[in-house]
C-alpha cells in the first residue's frame, strides 16, 4: 500500500527536494504546506499517513504546534529542521513524533525513520 506524505516545509526548494526524495522512496506526496492552516487544511480533506515538519514555518508559524494539532488529527510528524536544539526537541515530544532529522536533509534517514513507522508502528 502506497503511504501518504504531508510535507510541512515553508522554504519551496527544500519542500520540492524533500517532495523528490519521499516520490523515489515510493511514498506519495498529498501536499506541501508551508502554514499550519495549510496544513491542518490538507489533512483534513487528504488520507495523511505522516507528515514531515520544520520548525520554523511561514507567517511566524511554529512546526511544534502545528505537529501537535495534527497529532489531534491522527497524523504523526517527522521533524527535519536545521533548529533542533534540546529546548526544541523537548517541546516536540508533547507531539509524539516519529522521530528529528536535521537539515540538509539525509534520504536514507528520512526513508528509514518512515520506513520503521510504517512497519513496526502504524
Amino acid at each position: 500500500m502506497t503511504r501518504n506524505i504531508l510535507i510541512v516545509e515553508d522554504q519551496a526548494i527544500l519542500a520540492l527536494d524533500l517532495e523528490a526524495l519521499l516520490s523515489a522512496a515510493g511514498y506519495k506526496v498529498v501536499g506541501i504546506a508551508a502554514t499550519t492552516s495549510q496544513a491542518l487544511r490538507i489533512a483534513r480533506s487528504e488520507r495523511v499517513d505522516a507528515a514531515t515538519m520544520d520548525i520554523e514555518l511561514a507567517l511566524g508559524d511554529n512546526g511544534v504546534d502545528t505537529s501537535i494539532a495534527l497529532r489531534a488529527l491522527g497524523v504523526r510528524s517527522l521533524f527535519v529542521s536545521g533548529s533542533l536544539d534540546d529546548n526544541v526537541r523537548a517541546l516536540a515530544d508533547r507531539a509524539e513524533p516519529l522521530g528529528f532529522l536535521s537539515k540538509p536533509i539525509d534520504q536514507e534517514a528520512l526513508t528509514n525513520a518512515l520506513h520503521v513507522f510504517f512497519e513496526h508502528g502504524a
